[in-house]
This record gives C-alpha cells, structure tokens and sequence, in this order.
C-alpha cells in the first residue's frame, strides 16, 4: 500500500505516480535532455512547450513547486538554470560564446563581442573570432 503523502499529480494532467518514480523520471530528462521533455510519463503533456511560451511559462512555475519537494537540490538547481537559459536564449541580445560554454547578453550597440567568462572576443553580427 502507497501512502498517499507518496503520491505525486502531474501539474498539467491528471496522471499521478509515486515520488520515487516521477524524481527518477524527471531527473533524467534534466540531466540529460532539453527540459522541453520535463512533460508526463504517461501522455506527454503539455506537447506544445516548445511553440506556447505563455503555456510553457505557466507549466514550468508549477513544475518547480512539484520539483522542489521531490528531488535532490543540485537536480532541481539544473533544472532552474536551464530555465534561466531557456529564458536568455529567446532574448535577442543574448549570444553564446565561441570559445567557452558561456552565454550572455550582449550590448546591441557593440561590434565587437567580449565574453564576461574567459574574455574571448568576437564580431557581433558573424560570431567569428575578432582579429586585432
């Protein structure tokens, strides 16, 4: 018999499972997978996080509460950064750098592009590496 302090409601469907079960599969996806997939188990909804981004926005609030009592806190925090860059990534100032795994958000006046993490530098409009 579950107790049903065990039980965990999916947040945009009415599937539930146990604790156990929706940390082990939620893990996974934000380990190593586009939190896009972060959807339930069972029917795979929301489908539309990738197109919606009101629906996504709502879903993934709802989502971090139901993480953040089931799973360990360095999984959750991954789960809060890519969120986080989710988020960046449709700013279009936003770039990655060439050389290191670092993005930021880049002044649109500047030509050139200096990364804040490993100080590469880079055009702003072509990406290339920038020679002095």
């Amino acid at each position: 018999h579950m107790n049903i302090k065990e039980i965990v409601h999916m947040v945009a469907c009415d599937h539930s499972c146990c604790k156990t079960c929706a940390n082990n599969f939620f893990s996974v996806v934000i380990k190593d997978q586009n939190i896009s997939q972060a959807v339930c188990p069972f029917c795979q909804e929301p489908g539309n996080l990738m197109e919606d981004d009101d629906v996504a926005l709502g879903y993934y609030a709802k989502l971090d509460i139901l993480l953040k009592d089931i799973m360990e806190t360095e999984v959750h925090d991954l789960f809060q950064r890519k969120l986080r860059d989710r988020t960046l990534m449709k700013d279009p100032n936003f770039k990655w750098c060439y050389k290191c795994p670092f993005g930021f958000l880049a002044d649109p006046k500047n030509k050139k592009l200096v990364c804040p993490d490993c100080r590469a530098m880079s055009c702003a409009k072509c990406l290339v590496p920038w020679e002095a």
